[in-house]
């Protein structure tokens, strides 16, 4: 079935084409006016058309352009987060490993108030007697 804009145009034609049959020169200039204005319509249109292909191309270029952007960028984000997560991993294992110093340099100055014969015994050079 037809659709309403297009059967008016059909209808359109055929009664210009009845108006070229009848001979009708008045009615025929109407018709050239018509003629050449759908056509500067349809040039018109078909520059629009044109226009907005050329603007959609360079649309979808950019937006390529962006989405490749954007995977660079997520790809950086993971490995600033790996990093991030190694650093935190380090400076937890740091501050551990200065609690156990701590706790051990703690040790030893109890250990020195002891007197001398506990330091004897952990000397190795005293104890080849």
């Amino acid at each position: 079935m037809m659709e309403p804009a297009m059967r008016s145009l059909l209808e359109l034609l055929v009664r210009q084409a009845e108006v070229l049959s009848e001979g009708s020169e008045c009615q025929f200039i109407e018709l050239a006016k018509n003629f050449e204005e759908h056509r500067r319509k349809l040039q018109k249109t078909e520059h629009e058309l044109g226009r907005c292909k050329d603007l959609l191309m360079k649309t979808e270029a950019e937006r390529s352009a962006l989405d490749v952007k954007l995977k660079h960028a997520r790809n950086q984000v993971d490995v600033e987060i790996k990093r991030r997560q190694k650093a935190e991993t380090d400076c937890e294992k740091l501050v551990s490993n200065s609690f156990i110093t701590a706790l051990l340099v703690r040790a030893w100055s109890c250990s020195l108030g002891r007197g001398d014969k506990v330091i004897k015994l952990h000397s190795p050079m005293e104890n080849k007697d």
